[in-house]
């Protein structure tokens, strides 16, 4: 299948579904991002986005979210009480 018709593709179940056009890009960003959140390694993300580099997942694809910096935070803030 060529780019252009899996584009195409992508943009009419955008359409019967009726949610907004997004990149497609933005559901890898998204995708990623909810796997780390919901305590998928790392690694394991860097294998189902076939990135031979890890840094690419950590760095561009993977978002820590507000909540989870608190949560780190927390976790250190604890070692001093």
């Amino acid at each position: 299948m060529n780019a252009r018709n899996l584009l195409r593709a992508y943009e009419r179940i955008l359409k019967k579904a009726e949610v907004p056009y997004r990149r497609f890009q933005a559901l890898i960003h998204a995708y990623s991002t909810k796997l780390f959140e919901k305590g998928v390694p790392l690694k394991t993300v860097q294998m189902l986005l076939g990135h031979s580099d890890i840094s690419v997942t950590a760095n561009i694809y993977t978002h820590v979210m507000p909540e989870k910096k608190i949560d780190a935070a927390e976790k250190i803030n604890g070692l001093f009480i």
